[in-house]
Order: C-alpha cells, then sequence, then structure tokens
C-alpha cells in the first residue's frame, strides 16, 4: 500500500519536470518573444518550486525510504542465499522477481528524476538566450547554474543532494557572470 502511495505521489515531479522542458523548449518560439520575460520570471519561480517540492519530498520520506531499501536489499540477500541452499524450491524465484522488481521501481523513479533535470541546464543552454535582455541573460544564467547538477534522492540522507553545491556554486561565479552578460 505504502509503495502505491510512493508511487502516486512521485508521478507529479517528472511530470512537472517535462512541463518545465517544454516550456523551456518554447522560448525561441516568435510568439513567445513578445512575453519573453514575462515568461522568464515565471519559469525560474516554477523551477525554484520544483526543487523546493523535490527537497520537501526527499526530507518527508526520508526515513520511510532508508526503511524500505533495508528491508528490500534484506530480502534480496535471503533470497539469493535461498537460491543457494534450495535450488529446488520454485517459490523462491517468483519472489525474488517481486523484491526485485520492488528495487527497481525506486531506482526507475531516482533515473527518471536525475535524467529530466539533467537536461534543464543543457535545454536552457540550447535557447538563444545570448540575444535576450540583461535581466533575462541574468535569470537563465542562474536557473542554468542552479540546474548543473542534477537533484538526487539518498536513503537515509547519506549525500547532498546537490542543490546546496549548487548554491555556493551560484555565490562564487556570480561575479564572473557579470562580464558575460554585458
Amino acid at each position: 500500500m505504502s509503495d502505491m502511495v510512493f508511487i502516486h505521489l512521485a508521478l507529479y515531479f517528472p511530470s512537472s519536470l517535462n512541463i518545465l522542458l517544454d516550456c523551456i523548449k518554447n522560448l525561441d518560439h516568435p510568439s513567445a518573444n513578445r512575453e519573453n520575460q514575462r515568461l522568464i520570471r515565471y519559469l525560474q519561480i516554477y523551477h525554484l518550486e520544483i526543487i523546493k517540492n523535490l527537497q520537501l519530498f526527499n526530507r518527508t520520506l526520508n526515513y520511510v525510504l532508508t526503511a524500505q531499501f533495508s528491508t528490500i536489499f534484506f530480502w534480496f540477500i535471503v533470497m539469493f542465499y535461498m537460491i543457494g541452499i534450495f535450488k529446488d524450491m520454485l517459490f523462491i524465484y517468483p519472489v525474488l522477481t517481486a523484491v526485485f522488481f520492488q528495487l527497481s521501481t525506486f531506482c526507475f523513479f531516482g533515473e527518471l528524476i536525475i535524467g529530466k533535470t539533467e537536461s534543464i541546464s543543457t535545454e536552457l543552454y540550447l535557447t538563444n538566450w545570448y540575444e535576450y535582455s540583461r535581466e533575462e541573460k541574468m535569470i537563465v544564467s542562474m536557473m542554468m547554474m542552479m540546474s548543473q547538477k542534477s537533484f538526487v534522492f539518498k536513503a537515509a540522507g547519506m549525500y547532498d543532494h546537490g542543490h546546496r553545491e549548487n548554491d555556493r556554486a551560484l555565490s562564487q561565479k556570480l561575479p564572473l557572470s557579470d562580464k558575460v552578460l554585458e
């Protein structure tokens, strides 16, 4: 039951990242040029909202995911041990398949989020951002810097999410970006 709740909640993120990526791809469309500044501001707010929601989702389910991964890993090891000892018992293989499917569901979702968040920086760079006004260039360059590292879910909070390091990089690189944007 808890897996289904997790999966349904998690469907929000790939769809919202797809919306963001589609809007970024359409920045160079001629009809978007008239309202480009307002659209870029909206995309920046939407991007920050997605990052905030991903961090909230990760913090909220951190301990649940840790317990889930621990039990899945335990059952995975037990099933391989059982296969080594009882090769004739056929019921072990469907259970191993179920455990593997449960583990791969979380990994698939994580890879999907990583792929989508990595492509934001690339899509922003592929726009004609160098033709924008100074303020628009600044917003797009900040979005590019924030999205250079992908967002990664970690069980038990063992590693940084990646966006904390981007905040430090943003504060260090911002004075250099003024020279590029002129």
